[in-house]
C-alpha cells in the first residue's frame, strides 16, 4: 500500500484534521455509529484486488448490521499545474 486515508463521513468532512478537538459539548463527538470511507494507493490491480477483498471481507465478517460494502477500483489519471520559468522554454512557429 503506497497510501492510505480513513474518513468518518459527516465527522471529517465537517471538522477536517481538527475532528480530535472536536468539544466534548458536541453530540458529534460521541458518535457511535458513523460511515467509513477506506480510500487506498496502490502500485498494481493485483494489490488493489487484495486490499478490496479485505475490504469486502471485513463487510461480511464485521460488524452485524453494517450496511454492506462497495468498493470501486480504477486507475488514476493525474494532473498538476506547474510554473516554469519562460527563459527554460524554447520554441519554434513553423508556418504551413
Amino acid at each position: 500500500v503506497l497510501e492510505y486515508r480513513i474518513e468518518r463521513i459527516g465527522i471529517d468532512s465537517l471538522y477536517g484534521s481538527r475532528s480530535n478537538q472536536i468539544p466534548d459539548t458536541y453530540p458529534v463527538k460521541n458518535a457511535t455509529d458513523v460511515r467509513v470511507r477506506f480510500v487506498v494507493r496502490v502500485s498494481s490491480n493485483m494489490e488493489a484486488r487484495k486490499v478490496e477483498n479485505e475490504i469486502k471481507g471485513g463487510g461480511i465478517n464485521g460488524v452485524a448490521g453494517s450496511g454492506g460494502v462497495k468498493t470501486n477500483t480504477r486507475k488514476i489519471i493525474g494532473v498538476k499545474s506547474t510554473l516554469i520559468p519562460r527563459d527554460v522554454i524554447h520554441y519554434e512557429v513553423h508556418e504551413f
